[in-house]
């Protein structure tokens, strides 16, 4: 309850007085109540030390707490608001990013992280390649909550390109990190273990990750369709998640994979072939209130996490070259594992002659800087930090830290700079890169999608279910004609219509002068005969 409080409180003064996205909001205030408490602890006669230990034990469990619980809740919220017909179309640029975005950033980190610390703290580098894990997958959290606080700002295509890599590239990351926790533990594993585990973790656990997701949603699907119970219905989607959380617990699997496929599922079928509207609106305004709910505990525990920053134990001047480094390397890394799976896309496009995107999906000349401005780390990355071993680990010598403190340290420093300084700069950076975009290349803009329609409907992919135009049911987003600056959906579906029973008309009229021409033809020559 205090948790929730304060969260309330800390909205309240935003939506009033600081206007900021509410996940950098509750990260900056977060930091400034625990960094007051630990200043006040500091004055003669005042013991904060009874309260102060109580926040650091109940963050010891966080990692638990995310991970295994309020994770699945925040990306099912996420999931249920993505179009599925839109994500098919750039499932080959989502795929590229979510896999091999994570790991060629996982592995620029660890070595230059690697080579980084070789001359302040030496890290083995293996431990370099957990917290290259630790790092490299974006939170679709604080995507989420930065991208909902400017809608307009980039086009819908180029947001489900950030968004879409966000909700997946978490089971890679998170099958990343169990492989590499399990090397610093055991330093003396064969390569061939390692690559077992590897196997294991992509194959076993996601895949049973998509299984779960897809028989826990079918048959909450299947139970909706029986009801005409609004309070039930919405009860059931909440249940559906908590019993993903244990299922992929008991068995193993990935919950972010799971809850992501759960969410797909309900959000795309179950809202239209299930729900009425009215149980569709409440469903949708529920999961927003779960979601703003738990991304504001979730920020406030991430800023609370400064617990657990001790820079002086290896030197504040040490401290801040790191700090800058840590930066500077993942931007590095960012930008290098964005631009090689795209660039890769269109050389492999060009050497075999087939096209592997979408007809419509084309790369521009700012996706690749919006992309890497907007993948942000977050609470995912924080809970995994702390998960460490020895992060907790308290040393009496001064100026020697574990390497799981070091770790925490780098990750906290990083994930507070990716929420507070790409968060506040993301407008001006995002208006810079269009502005760029188009002064210095022949082919500017941040559209990733180049057609008049929305990336979601065309006339090819209208298919009729059950009596219903698939190709037409409602959606929250809108992908409709972005190079004429973003017109609404529904008067992008008219003017289609229209230009289809033109081309109707057309094909009519053809016809009928056609026919009229072989009439006449015909009647030429029976005259013709009978002359």
């Amino acid at each position: 309850m205090l948790l929730l409080t304060m969260t309330v409180l800390l909205r309240l003064f935003n939506h009033h007085y600081v206007h900021l996205p509410s996940a950098i909001m509750m990260s900056l205030g977060s930091i400034t109540c625990t960094g007051a408490l630990l200043l006040v602890g500091l004055l003669p006669n005042v013991d904060m030390g009874f309260a102060l230990a109580g926040l650091r034990d109940f963050l010891m469990n966080f990692p638990d707490l995310l991970l295994k619980y309020m994770l699945g809740f925040l990306l099912f919220a996420a999931a249920i608001e993505v179009d599925l017909r839109a994500l098919r179309r750039i499932r080959t640029t989502v795929i590229a990013l979510s896999v091999f975005t994570t790991a060629i950033s996982c592995g620029i980190v660890s070595v230059l992280t690697w080579l980084l610390l070789r001359r302040i703290c030496p890290m083995d580098f293996a431990w370099c390649l957990l917290f290259g894990a630790i790092v490299s997958p974006t939170d679709p959290v604080a995507v989420m909550s930065l991208l909902s606080a400017k809608p307009t700002l980039i086009p819908a295509s180029t947001r489900y390109f950030v968004l879409g890599e966000s909700l997946f590239n978490d089971a890679v990351g998170v099958v990343l990190y169990l492989v590499f926790v399990e090397t610093v533990e055991k330093p003396d594993m064969p390569v061939v273990e390692v690559w077992r585990l590897f196997f294991r973790g992509f194959g076993l656990e996601c895949l049973t990750g998509i299984g779960i997701g897809l028989v826990f949603s079918w048959l909450a699907y299947s139970a909706i369709q029986t009801l005409d119970d609004s309070l039930l219905e919405i009860t059931i989607s909440i249940v559906l998640v908590g019993n993903i959380n244990l299922a992929c617990n008991y068995f193993h699997a990935s919950i972010p994979l799971a809850s992501v496929t759960a969410g797909l599922f309900i959000g795309n079928y179950g809202v239209a072939y299930a729900m009425s509207d009215d149980t569709s609106a409440l469903f949708h305004q529920l999961w927003k209130f779960l979601d703003e709910t738990l991304n504001s505990v979730l920020f406030l525990l991430v800023g609370a996490a400064d617990l657990f920053w001790n820079p002086q134990d290896i030197g504040l001047v040490p401290y801040a070259m790191v700090m800058v480094a840590t930066i500077a390397i993942s931007l590095f890394a960012r930008i290098i594992s964005v631009a090689a799976p795209l660039l890769s896309i269109v050389a492999l496009e060009i050497v075999t002659g087939r096209r592997l995107r979408h007809r419509s999906v084309r790369y521009r000349g700012g996706t690749i800087a919006v992309l890497t401005w907007g993948g942000v780390r977050g609470g995912i990355s924080i809970a995994l930090a702390l998960g460490v071993p020895d992060a907790f680990v308290k040393h009496a010598v001064p100026g020697h830290m574990t390497y799981g403190q070091l770790i925490f340290l780098m990750t906290f420093t990083l994930v507070v700079f990716s929420i507070c300084g790409q968060g506040l700069l993301f407008e001006t950076v995002v208006t810079l890169i269009e502005d760029m975009s188009y002064t210095f290349l022949p082919h500017g803009g941040l559209s990733t999608f180049k057609s008049s329609m929305s990336l979601a409907f065309d006339q090819e992919s209208a298919v009729s279910v059950d009596g219903r135009d698939w190709a037409l049911l409602p959606h929250s987003d809108s992908w409709a004609d972005e190079e004429a600056g973003g017109a609404p959906a529904a008067a992008g579906r008219a003017a289609a219509r229209g230009r289809q029973r033109s081309r109707q008309s057309i094909l009519t009229l053809s016809w009928c002068l056609c026919a009229r021409k072989s009439v006449l033809v015909v009647g030429r020559g029976a005259a013709l005969g009978a002359t």
